[in-house]
């Protein structure tokens, strides 16, 4: 490190030729001046150093105890200077000696102290002035013994570092040699496979081939190779041909390095570094900061605004009419949160083009070729992901070519379940993914213990300790290792899935981990460790996710960079939301596109006869907490002259004094205008500002976050008062900090349907009162919740007001299945005509229609499901095809029978 700032110290002052010159000259006049002036001030003005004479014993003993004279004050000053001159000359003299001799051979180390130093930089800038060229190639050469920097995967080290390592390394292998012995650990870093390849063969990947020779051949201890992440000190272990590759090429540790130039480098590459893309300073391109702490990636935004899509779908289809179920009609804040980013992103998107975020290779910052071709997000190779965000750009890693990275710090753990939640989603955006292996102690120190009961994610796998974890990566490197060597080579199609292991380093299976690692680095086996972990890399994370130190190799590359995290609550939401997804996603595979006569035989009778049956009774409890259930003096509809309806399309239709029908006034209002009023309607009792504010303006400024507000309500005011030619001027109040609608001036349908609903479910009703309450209700149910407004805010609501229809209309259906089986199956195909997708619907209009004799029909209305369904890119499922089987077989019997009869 020390060497590092060394050489970035020595290119700073690296300036041109022309400054060089000036700072010379002026060098060079000051040494003169203290070479020439110094002795020539004290010889005028206060005398020769020396004495005319020695002084004598009487002499010194007056001058003792006399007072302090001003001219025996002058005499001892000029004496110092004297001397200090006469030690600044000495070394203006050495300094310019070892100028001279330092073209040849290295100079000589002797002390330091002020007056070497000042006559090192006088010298220095003079002989800089004289041979600018000379001199360029000098601090060149100096700079680039100082500051080589080797960023592959073995870690960056200073060309210093290497050489004391290399001191008390063992002698290499000579190129003609055919084996090695294996070294002893060091700072508790063991020797592996992978590393005898990098250091004997110049490529780490050729472990295979060093394993391959010396599997099963006897050790000096009595033992022998037989698992190649188990290694120990003092084996011998045989080489293959360093000539030549495995494929006939030459390695690249025995091509010989011709002679090249050595021009100045800088130890930072600006020059390769493509440019960044970030807005105003912002990372909003890049990482996104969430309203709970949690800082993500924009991957992730697109992968839980996708699994929230397949969530939210399947629920709408699956959903069972009657059932009363509303705990899933809302998402957590955090998947909320990504699905607006991700929203915000897409259209950006759309405005100014596809995103040209750039992506830094972490390992190969210094490669041109490779930094070029990551200028593009797709551009990163398959095992390269985004961890973090450094300089407004994102920064790639490549985790298993490290062979482990640790984390430390106050915010090692929110960055490990970042990793892992990031890892996990995956699949849910590109054809990649990874596997996550974790012991359960692991998974409770991350998530809790929800741990315990989150077993369902296919792709995350929880072992009881370490020592399992360790048996199944080494059972994974043996398998991909012979896979490999089968089929040669890997494509990028035919590579396997990455397995990480996400853990905490035990001290005693530190050598065998460690070996795992190395051995798997070339197959897909990586590790992300809590703690620091000496063979590899390790971070220290503060508590934003901040990179404040790093091991010495990874220095340049990390420091400064911002890592994603996550807090635990918004880990376990998405976990929850990642595991319900594939569970979808697995239902959706299962269930079979389309029934078959060869499935009737699979068909239980028993079964089948249970499923033809009508909706039982639906909960008749309230699910949902409806706005403003106290009783209050209902407000005849006579005296309010504005109809809000928000069923459908946001509509107002405005009743003028005196006969003529109502009159549209929506075209008046603006978009905003529409949502705020759908929002109010939803929230009867009324809603705070700065709630509303929040849900309908999210990205307000902070100074002034109401101004769109008030804007809003104002053109709104006015609006009403032209259209209604001065007859109202507002329809909302507010006081105590809450606005509502005036009720005196305006009805909505949603309180009538509330209340409708309300009613029907009330106790003590009879079957009448509540079938009118019902068809009231589904009457007003004309469409979903405010259908034209797109907002994160209306998904909940409009999922459990469009149950609050089914359940109602599964009530009335039932109440009306008993006396007129037709006018039931009218009332299930209006409820088919305002929810296409919901399969309870379908299976219900079949199974009246089986009860009304009508076979054609019950084919139609699975082909119908079908063709629904697809549209969302899913399938009928089992339970829809067992009955559509079950109806089939069961007509057919009964045809059959007549026949016989």
């Amino acid at each position: 490190m020390a060497a590092r700032h060394v050489a970035r110290s020595r290119h700073h002052r690296h300036v041109h030729p022309s400054v060089s010159l000036v700072r010379g000259v002026l060098a060079g006049a000051l040494l003169v001046l203290l070479l020439a002036g110094i002795p020539w001030g004290l010889l005028r003005y206060v005398g020769r150093p020396l004495p005319d004479h020695a002084p004598t014993g009487e002499e010194i003993t007056d001058v003792l105890a006399s007072p302090m004279s001003a001219s025996l004050l002058l005499n001892t000053l000029a004496c110092l200077l004297w001397t200090t001159w006469a030690l600044f000359a000495v070394d203006v003299l050495r300094t310019a000696g070892e100028t001279v001799r330092g073209t040849t051979r290295a100079p000589r180390q002797h002390g330091t102290g002020p007056t070497h130093g000042l006559a090192g930089a006088l010298i220095g800038a003079v002989v800089l002035a004289l041979l600018p060229y000379r001199g360029s190639q000098l601090a060149a050469a100096a700079h680039q013994h100082s500051a080589t920097v080797d960023l592959s995967a073995e870690g960056t080290r200073t060309a210093a570092s290497d050489q004391r390592a290399d001191e008390h390394a063992e002698p290499p292998t000579p190129r003609g040699g055919k084996a090695v012995v294996v070294r002893p650990p060091r700072n508790g870093v063991y020797d592996s496979l992978w590393r005898i390849a990098q250091r004997h063969l110049g490529d780490g990947d050729r472990w295979p081939e060093i394993y391959a020779l010396n599997r099963g051949r006897p050790q000096p201890d009595g033992r022998a190779l037989a698992h190649p992440c188990l290694i120990r000190p003092g084996w011998v272990l045989r080489l293959p041909d360093t000539q030549t590759g495995p494929d006939g090429s030459r390695p690249p540790g025995n091509e010989p390095e011709p002679p090249l130039p050595t021009p100045p480098r800088s130890p930072d590459p600006p020059p390769h570094r493509p440019p960044s893309h970030e807005q105003d300073g912002e990372e909003a391109d890049v990482g996104l900061d969430l309203p709970g702490g949690a800082f993500v990636g924009v991957g992730l935004a697109a992968a839980a605004a996708a699994a929230a899509a397949v969530v939210l779908r399947r629920r709408r289809i699956r959903y069972r009419p009657g059932s009363g179920e509303r705990g899933d009609v809302h998402l957590a804040p955090v998947v909320r949160a990504l699905r607006m980013a991700n929203e915000d992103l897409r259209l950006q998107q759309e405005v100014d083009g596809p995103n040209s975020t750039t992506v830094l290779p972490a390992d190969e910052a210094e490669d041109v070729g490779r930094a070029e071709a990551s200028r593009q997000p797709s551009a990163a190779s398959r095992d390269k992901r985004v961890i973090g965000v450094k300089e407004g750009q994102a920064l790639a890693w490549d985790l298993a070519r490290s062979r482990g990275l640790g984390l430390t710090g106050p915010g090692a753990l929110d960055a490990a379940r970042s990793l892992l939640i990031h890892y996990l989603a995956e699949k849910h955006t590109s054809a990649r993914g990874a596997d996550v292996l974790m012991t359960h102690l692991d998974a409770q120190r991350l998530l809790g213990t929800y741990a315990a009961r989150n077993t369902q994610l296919p792709r995350l796998h929880v072992t009881a300790d370490t020592s399992e974890a360790l048996a199944v990566l080494e059972a994974e490197v043996l398998s991909r290792t012979r896979i490999g060597e089968e089929a040669a080579d890997y494509s990028d199609a035919g590579k396997p899935t990455e397995l990480v292991f996400l853990g905490t380093p035990s001290p005693t299976e530190e050598h065998r981990l460690q070996a795992v690692l190395d051995s798997g680095s070339s197959v897909g086996v990586c590790g992300i460790l809590l703690g620091q972990w000496r063979p590899g890399e390790t971070l220290c994370v503060e508590a934003d996710g901040t990179v404040v130190s790093t091991s010495a190799s990874r220095a340049d590359a990390f420091t400064g960079t911002r890592l994603f995290t996550l807090p635990a609550a918004d880990a376990r939401d998405l976990l929850d939301l990642l595991a319900e997804a594939a569970m979808a996603s697995a239902e959706t595979k299962e269930d079979t596109p389309a029934p078959t006569a060869e499935r009737l035989s699979e068909s239980s009778p028993e079964g089948s006869e249970a499923d033809i049956r009508l909706p039982s009774e639906p909960i008749m409890a309230p699910t949902r907490p409806f706005h403003g259930q106290r009783l209050r003096r209902s407000v005849s509809h006579a005296q309010q002259a504005l109809r809000l309806q928000v069923f459908g399309h946001v509509r107002v239709t405005y009743q003028p004094p005196g006969a003529g029908g109502p009159v549209e006034v929506t075209h008046a209002l603006a978009p905003k205008q529409r949502e705020v009023l759908a929002y109010l309607a939803l929230h009867k009792d009324g809603a705070r500002r700065d709630t509303l504010t929040a849900t309908i303006w999210p990205d307000a400024p902070r100074r002034r976050p109401y101004n769109s507000l008030h804007a809003t309500l104002s053109h709104l005011r006015r609006a009403l008062r032209l259209a209604t030619h001065e007859e109202i001027t507002d329809i909302t109040s507010y006081a105590d900090k809450h606005y509502v609608l005036d009720r005196e001036h305006v009805a909505v349908d949603l309180w009538d349907f509330e209340h409708a609903v309300r009613a029907a479910r009330g106790p003590g009703i009879d079957e009448r009162a509540r079938e009118d309450h019902l068809r009231r209700a589904t009457a007003l149910y004309v469409g979903d919740f405010a259908a034209e407004i797109t907002a994160e805010w209306l998904e909940a609501p409009r999922e459990a007001l469009r149950r609050d229809y089914l359940d109602a209309m599964s009530t009335l259906v039932r109440l009306r299945s008993g006396t007129d089986p037709r006018e039931a199956l009218d009332l299930l195909e209006q409820a088919r005509e305002l929810d296409p997708y919901n399969e309870a619907i379908y299976r219900d209009i079949a199974r009246m229609q089986a009860r009304l004799g009508l076979p054609d029909a019950v084919f139609r209305t699975f082909d119908l499901l079908r063709r629904a369904l697809a549209e969302l890119g899913e399938s009928p499922s089992e339970k829809s095809i067992r009955l559509y089987e079950a109806l089939r077989h069961s007509e057919t019997g009964g045809v059959r029978g007549k026949q016989n009869t």
